[in-house]
């Protein structure tokens, strides 16, 4: 998120899936978010961070989801 460029925040989801092999299935058993910030010192020294888009629009739809999330929980 680049709503501030002084201190961005890196978003990354994280799906955990169960895996059977034996019966050849698998299933999302969990979902994590996390949030990073970035250190100011190194913006300073000349770290970019690169603004990623969803590729795909149910992808787009899941990004806005979490936000309002976050929006209400904050």
């Amino acid at each position: 998120q680049l709503e501030n460029p002084a201190q961005p925040l890196i978003n990354v989801e994280v799906v955990a899936h169960v895996t059977r092999p034996e019966l050849r299935t698998s299933e999302i058993s969990n979902t994590f978010y996390f949030t990073f910030t970035v250190n100011p010192d190194a913006l300073r020294n000349g770290l970019k961070i690169r603004n990623v888009v969803p590729a795909t629009e149910e992808e787009a739809r899941r990004v806005l989801e979490r936000m309002d999330a976050e929006e209400i929980f904050a």
